[in-house]
C-alpha cells in the first residue's frame, strides 16, 4: 500500500477528504486535529513547516484534493511547491462532486498548482477515485502527460517546426 500526503482546505473539506482516506487504498497520513493544529499555528511558521516535512517524509506522492476554495490555502501551496523540491510525486483530484456531511456537492476549485489533476464521473466520483486512486498514484493515469511535458515536449515542437520548414519549402518551390 502506498504512502501518500493529501493537501486540502481543512475546514471546507475534511469530510470529503476522510472518505478517501477510508476507502482502504492508500495509507494515509494522519489527519491533524483542529487543536494540534492551533498548537503547531502558535508556534509560528517554521514549526509548520517543520510539521509539514515530518508528515511528508517517506510518502510517495502528495495529492492535493481540490475543493471550491483549496486554491486560496496558503499552506497547500506550500505543500505543493515542497513536494516538487523533494521529488515527490504531486498529482490533484477534484472533490467537488463528493458529498459533504449534508449529501451536498459544492463548485469546483481551481488548479492554480501547476500539476495534473484528475476530474472523477460526476455521477459517481466516490467509485471512481476509489477505482482510479492506485493507478494514478502509480503514475498510470499520467504518463502519457509526462511525455508531453518538459523535454518531450520541447522534442516534439522541435520536429513539428523543422518539418513545417520542409514541407513549406517544398510547396513554394513546386
Amino acid at each position: 500500500m502506498k504512502k501518500v500526503f493529501f493537501s486540502f482546505h481543512y475546514d471546507l473539506d475534511n469530510w470529503r477528504v476522510q472518505q478517501i482516506r477510508n476507502m482502504g487504498v492508500v495509507e494515509g497520513q494522519k489527519i491533524c486535529n483542529p487543536n494540534n493544529w492551533e498548537k503547531i499555528k502558535r508556534q509560528g511558521e517554521q514549526s509548520i513547516k517543520n510539521w509539514i516535512d515530518r508528515q511528508m517524509k517517506g510518502c510517495d506522492c502528495v495529492i492535493v484534493l481540490i475543493g471550491e476554495k483549496t486554491h486560496t490555502r496558503k499552506w497547500v501551496k506550500y505543500e505543493v511547491k515542497r513536494a516538487k523540491e523533494l521529488g515527490i510525486l504531486v498529482f490533484g483530484i477534484f472533490i467537488h462532486n463528493l458529498k459533504n456531511s449534508e449529501g451536498k456537492t459544492t463548485r469546483k476549485g481551481q488548479n492554480v498548482f501547476n500539476i495534473q489533476c484528475y476530474e472523477p464521473n460526476s455521477k459517481d466520483a466516490y467509485h471512481d477515485i476509489r477505482d482510479n486512486l492506485e493507478s494514478w498514484i502509480n503514475g498510470d493515469a499520467f504518463s502519457y502527460f509526462k511525455f508531453f511535458s518538459g523535454f518531450g515536449l520541447f522534442i516534439i515542437v522541435s520536429f513539428f517546426f523543422l518539418y513545417y520548414k520542409k514541407i513549406t519549402s517544398v510547396l513554394t518551390n513546386a
